[in-house]
């Protein structure tokens, strides 16, 4: 398994608004510039694969190896985007997201390694107002036990279904897949309530072992529960599925042993992941600070956790297919 690090200090690598497009929101006229730093994480699975319509380039880096256990360190990303006003909802300060969990063989021993470089990233054209985002490598997924059971968790935004977010989370990664010939994905409150779990550690890393483990996870930093829709469309989907473009086909990308590379694309391919069928997400505030971002992002850590994880070596041609050519769709669009 490979972390797959996209300076998440920005998931999902640029100014996100104000306010995350969880509640559809419009864009105003005026033309604002911000400047993030951004950190990401990405990991690959061994066993388990999609372009969208307007495919745009990645703004965040990471990495991630075979299943070994590694060492996992990331260096702050810079991102610059420059996105046009809007009113609502106004950024307080750029997004950060986390890169896809590494992909594991059939017996998989994660291999954790993360490192990201810092890389100058322009807000996707997709939307009209995308908030800047940063990711990190994936988590690595050791097996594919099944979910956690629902827990006591604490109650925030996304522990519960249904909520506006947890529909919103949904909405935004069944859009993506159903351009991919992907089933629609289940909201789970139990993945959602370990999700909540890890961001109240409100300590910016992955963590798959949480309440026995055996899911996928992407995370994200500096974006608010209002714009979770940024992170999950605007970073994890339109800012990296062009990267995927010439590997449609091949059961383990050619370049998967490129750590950079693979944080490129990591996200997008664990959302559009056809063995996927469940989803739990959570964005949490911390408001003594979110470690492990050097303190340049608000401390709202999301995590995103999933069922049956992917980005499995050897199984990418059979679950990340080609786009079918559906319509862009931006972080206000659902």
């Amino acid at each position: 398994m490979r972390s797959f690090a996209i300076a998440a200090f920005a998931a999902a690598a640029n100014a996100f608004p104000a306010q995350y497009g969880n509640n559809n929101n419009n864009a105003a006229p005026a033309a604002v510039t911000v400047t993030d730093y951004t950190e990401v994480y990405t990991t690959v699975y061994e066993n388990e694969p999609a372009v969208p319509t307007k495919p745009v380039a990645p703004a965040t880096i990471s990495e991630y190896k075979d299943w070994k256990h590694k060492t996992t360190s990331a260096a702050p990303v810079v991102v610059v985007s420059e996105t046009p006003a809007y009113e609502e909802p106004a950024p307080t300060t750029p997004a950060v997201s986390s890169a896809p969990a590494p992909a594991v063989s059939s017996a998989p021993a994660p291999v954790v390694s993360s490192a990201s470089a810092p890389e100058v990233y322009s807000a996707p054209e997709v939307s009209s107002a995308p908030a800047p985002v940063v990711s990190s490598a994936p988590a690595p997924v050791v097996s594919s036990a099944p979910a956690p059971a629902a827990t006591s968790a604490a109650v925030s935004a996304a522990a519960k279904a249904p909520t506006d977010y947890a529909q919103k989370c949904v909405d935004h990664h069944n859009a993506h897949r159903a351009n991919h010939s992907a089933g629609t994905l289940e909201w789970d409150a139990g993945l959602a309530a370990t999700a909540l779990k890890i961001a109240q550690s409100c300590v910016y890393a992955h963590d798959t072992q949480m309440d026995g483990g055996g899911y996928g996870q992407n995370i994200a930093a500096g974006c608010p529960a209002s714009n979770v829709s940024s992170v999950i469309t605007e970073l994890f989907y339109n800012n990296e599925v062009g990267n995927f473009a010439s590997m449609y086909g091949q059961a383990t990308p050619a370049n998967i042993n490129d750590e950079i590379a693979f944080d490129g694309f990591g996200h997008f391919t664990q959302i559009v992941w056809k063995g996927t069928t469940k989803v739990g997400c959570a964005t949490y505030h911390c408001d003594g600070g979110l470690a492990n971002t050097g303190g340049s992002v608000s401390p709202d850590f999301t995590v995103c956790n999933y069922k049956t994880p992917g980005n499995y070596l050897g199984e990418f041609a059979t679950n990340v297919l080609p786009p079918l050519g559906h319509p862009s769709i931006g972080w206000n669009s659902l």
